[in-house]
């Protein structure tokens, strides 16, 4: 897609990146950043950057792909899930 390249590829990688940064303070600095008080703000960002980045992978994708995400996501919310080995019988 053209907007893909111009703006969303940017800014999709700069969503990956951050997440990618925050979630390593988080789980690897994360006592150190609670004594300083910062972890709470830093896991707000963290999943902030990780659910827009997939809004902008939603949003990339045509109408087709999205209804069968939202298909699939409906489908998931409402089934009553079997056991695996009820499925392959």
């Amino acid at each position: 897609m053209p907007e893909d390249t111009i703006f969303m590829g940017p800014l999709r990688e700069f969503l990956s990146e951050v997440d990618s940064l925050l979630s390593c303070l988080v789980h690897r600095h994360g006592a150190f950043m609670e004594s300083i008080n910062e972890k709470e703000e830093a896991k707000r960002l963290y999943f902030m950057a990780r659910d827009f980045h997939a809004a902008c992978d939603f949003a990339s994708l045509d109408f087709d792909k999205r209804k069968q995400v939202l298909d699939f996501i409906e489908f998931l919310k409402g089934a009553h899930h079997e056991p695996i080995e009820a499925i392959h019988r």
